[in-house]
């Protein structure tokens, strides 16, 4: 590094002396004041040595020395002083040395010879401590000493041998004082140049910094975008299994639909002919009880298959709890029994000690109904469907499907003796709308729903296939660590208390029902009031809600339904007592409902039991 900042880093040398210049001002300031004390202890000399030319040596050290140092200082505070210090340091140097020049020709020699050590100063202050650049520090010391050369040579008469050894040391002194001046000057370039890197890095850093935070905000931002991406893709995805899962389910119904008209046929001929011959002629008690026997069977046969129904079509969340297959098994037998044709036998080998799973007992019916259907729709002529069920070690699943992780797993198997299928068809089965049925015949969704469930579920699906020689699915789910024991239900036997006369509104747009009704709760002790429409319920209500214990209202009606019904009485008296008898309602209204005010919500059919168990609680409660 020379003295001048070149090249590429020409562009320093302008900051790099306001810098100089700028730092140089306390220095300065401090140097100039000492110069001035040591320029007045000084004048001690002039009265020992010249007693006799003692003020014009005062003159020069105090009227021109000292006020030149001191407007000298008085500079370094303006403005514009750093600009102006290389001046003002070369104008005082030239200055106080003139004013040396001066003592050293007005006093006579050897004593003028005494003044010599203050050029030496001069020379010192000029390279060291007022912080001259190389440059100017050189020109004026060199000035310095040519001019005591003039002044000692030509006006003083100086001894020659005085003059050479005065010269050798003040062109010693000089190079010594240029030596450290550049020495001083090039390593405040090199600390100014090196600390300009430094800065020069430290802002790449916070800016490399900066850069990466932001990076790492834009990332985080398209992170969290992707992220809700996904939510919404995940959501938008269970949301398209649901629907495909429920427009199944209606596929399997509409499938089933053939076979359920002819039982509930079957079922509407039983009742009709029992209550025909009921009504023809006078039986005895025997066959009186056969008949009533038989309508009441009829009556809750296609209730139950009512119930099956609604239980498979309805559309519900996942709600994962504790399932024993066993349990969905035969519910899946029993409906298949009153829908499949019966040229097509239906055996079931059950586990008796099955575990239970923690799973959607509706997606698992769902799994069962489809590939029985499939098994029905492959055994045009009839044959065999056998469901099993048994507990498979995890070990022996594993070594059909190596991601599984379970201890054990709960197999059911569903075996079809029907015309079977190659490896081809066994390959794509469980793809979306693949099918081998007719056009209009199937979508293509059952089997593949059936996978996505058995996958959700953490399970296993496995078939078994060839031509004519039937189709065997095993579905494998694992066993649940959570459940030891099923929830047992409380059965209750109880001998139900007869009213004492109490009111009870019924509400119902079936004349047929109300008539029961008043039957029913009339030979129970009861007082009915009925109504065919809410809005006459109402008024009934409004007129004598001072007598009416509880209210029984049917939940569908025509212009106005239970609910409005519930709120409109609620109006008129707000602790009313309120049950709703309804004939399809999902769990999530039920709670909803509940939680308005009503005291029960009961299905339709509803037996006599249950609904003289239910108003006997309210009433009594």
């Amino acid at each position: 590094m020379t003295l001048k900042f070149t090249s590429a880093d020409a562009a320093l040398e302008g900051p790099f002396l306001r810098d100089f210049n700028e730092a140089s001002r306390l220095q300065v300031r401090v140097a100039l004041f000492l110069a001035i004390i040591l320029i007045a202890v000084f004048s001690v000399l002039d009265y020992l040595i010249l007693p006799s030319l003692k003020y014009i040596a005062w003159f020069i050290r105090f009227a021109v020395l000292c006020p030149a140092i001191g407007l000298g200082i008085a500079l370094t505070y303006h403005a514009k002083a750093p600009k102006l210090f290389p001046w003002i340091q070369i104008v005082l140097c030239n200055i106080v040395g003139a004013g040396f020049m001066g003592m050293i020709v007005t006093s006579p020699a050897p004593a003028n010879y005494l003044y010599y050590g203050g050029l030496v100063l001069v020379l010192m202050y000029g390279y060291g401590f007022v912080r001259l650049r190389f440059i100017w520090a050189s020109l004026s010391g060199w000035l310095l000493v040519i001019v005591y050369e003039i002044v000692a040579w030509g006006f003083t008469g100086t001894d020659r041998g005085i003059l050479l050894s005065n010269t050798f040391f003040l062109v010693t002194a000089n190079c010594i004082g240029m030596a450290g001046c550049y020495t001083i000057e090039r390593n405040q370039r090199k600390g100014f140049f090196l600390e300009r890197q430094l800065r020069e890095e430290r802002q790449n850093v916070v800016a490399a910094n900066t850069m990466l935070e932001q990076r790492v905000i834009d990332r985080t931002a398209e992170l969290a975008l992707a992220n809700q991406t996904l939510e919404r893709q995940i959501g938008e995805r269970k949301l398209l299994e649901e629907q495909t899962r429920q427009a199944q389910k209606m596929e399997s119904i509409g499938l089933l639909a053939g076979g359920v008209a002819h039982d509930f046929n079957n079922i509407l001929t039983i009742i009709l002919g029992n209550a025909q011959l009921l009504a023809m002629r006078e039986l005895p008690a025997d066959k009186l009880s056969h008949h009533v026997n038989a309508i009441t069977t009829s009556a809750n046969r296609g209730t139950q298959l009512v119930a099956k129904l609604l239980t498979f079509a309805r559309k519900t969340e996942t709600n994962y709890g504790p399932v024993n297959v066993n349990d969905v098994a035969r519910e899946i037998v029993g409906l298949l029994g009153e829908t499949f044709p019966k040229n097509i036998a239906i055996v079931s080998r059950l586990s008796d000690t099955l575990p239970f799973i923690n799973a959607d007992g509706g997606h698992i019916h769902q799994v069962l109904m489809n590939i029985c259907i499939n098994a029905r729709d492959a055994m045009p002529s009839g044959g065999t469907l056998t469901m099993t069920t048994a507990v498979a070690a995890g070990d022996r699943v594993r070594a059909l499907f190596p991601k599984a992780l379970a201890l054990h797993y709960v197999m059911i198997e569903m075996a079809d003796t029907g015309f079977g299928m190659d490896e081809l068809t066994q390959s794509k089965i469980f793809e979306p709308f693949f099918t081998t049925k007719e056009t209009g015949k199937g979508t293509g969704l059952g089997l593949a729903v059936v996978y996505g469930i058995v996958e959700n579920h953490h399970g296993f699906i496995r078939v078994q296939s060839a031509l004519e020689k039937g189709t065997v699915f095993s579905v494998f789910l694992p066993v649940s660590t959570e459940y030891d024991c099923a929830p047992e239900a409380v059965l209750s036997q109880q001998k139900f208390i007869k009213g004492n006369g109490q009111t009870v509104l019924v509400i119902d747009d079936e004349p047929l029902i109300l008539e029961f009704m008043a039957d029913l709760l009339g030979q129970q002790g009861y007082r009915v009031l009925t109504a065919e429409s809410g809005e006459k319920g109402i008024d009934l209500f409004r007129e004598k809600k001072n007598r009416v214990a509880v209210v029984l209202s049917d939940k569908d009606m025509p212009l106005m339904d239970g609910e409005k019904v519930y709120q409109a009485l609620k109006s008129i008296s707000p602790n009313v007592k309120f049950i709703l008898l309804t004939g399809l309602i999902l769990g999530e209204e039920k709670k909803r409902l509940i939680k308005t005010g009503m005291l029960d919500i009961l299905h339709k059919p509803v037996e006599p039991k249950d609904l003289l168990s239910a108003i006997e609680k309210n009433v009594t409660g």
